[in-house]
């Protein structure tokens, strides 16, 4: 999409690179593929603020495939060192896929906001959620799997918390993600989750139509017409860096 744009004349505030489900592996092909795929981000947007992976960064469905993040994790480190997030952050939320253990895995930094008391990045990838700020553009992602006050209702907290702040300003964009989408919305709505659903009624009920939500799970091309959807707030269906649901009937 971008490189069919011409963004020159009206650069955006906060430029976010969208790349969902990449379902690495310990395939050497997945991980080579995966590779390929943050280089060809950083090179065709470079000026990424933020690439964000709304779920299914590993390609589990068997508890031991836990370890696979490990994998993720040693491809982060490998590209940070040689200076390709030195500008650009990652964040991450838990998909299907993602097998319990792998949130003591993650890339350091990658699924919470740094805390000032424990000197160290809280690991919200899990039964939670998380708030960051980049460039002044709130971030909130969320553990879609589970519908909980730890997950959708810390979410939720979130949006309220910003709200009261002083610097509030019902205009500019709030950013949300998790792994399903959410009913009534992007035409892969059916794909949603208890979390998901409870997440988009708080949006509507409200009145936060500023948020912009992503989620992954489907794999459905987004760019698709029906991948976005505006109503009481903007939903986008990331699609999925692994493969496209063009060739199947969905996860």
């Amino acid at each position: 999409i971008y490189q069919k744009s011409n963004k020159t004349l009206t650069p955006a505030d906060l430029n976010i690179t969208d790349s969902s489900d990449p379902e690495i592996s310990s395939n050497p092909a997945t991980i080579a593929r995966i590779e390929e795929d943050y280089r060809k981000d950083m090179k065709v947007f470079p000026q990424a603020d933020v690439i964000v992976q709304p779920g299914d960064i590993t390609g589990g469905n068997n508890a031991p495939e836990y370890v696979w993040m490990g994998e993720l994790t040693k491809l982060y480190n490998k590209l940070k060192d040689e200076g390709l997030f030195n500008t650009t952050k990652l964040y991450i939320v838990k998909g299907n896929h993602d097998m319990d253990g792998t949130q003591n895995l993650i890339p350091v930094g990658t699924a919470g906001a740094w805390n000032e008391s424990t000197n160290s990045y809280d690991n919200d990838f899990y039964n939670s959620a998380y708030r960051v700020k980049i460039k002044g553009y709130n971030l909130i992602g969320f553990d879609g799997n589970i519908n909980s006050s730890s997950t959708v209702g810390k979410a939720t907290n979130y949006l309220n918390q910003i709200k009261s702040e002083a610097d509030y300003d019902p205009t500019k964009p709030i950013f949300a993600m998790s792994h399903y989408p959410i009913s009534g919305t992007v035409w892969a709505g059916q794909w949603s989750s208890a979390a998901s659903n409870n997440f988009g009624k708080f949006i509507a009920d409200n009145n936060f139509s500023q948020v912009f939500y992503m989620s992954g799970h489907t794999q459905y091309d987004p760019t698709d017409e029906r991948s976005l959807y505006q109503g009481a707030a903007s939903f986008l269906d990331s699609g999925g860096s692994n493969y496209s649901s063009y060739q199947d009937d969905g996860p």
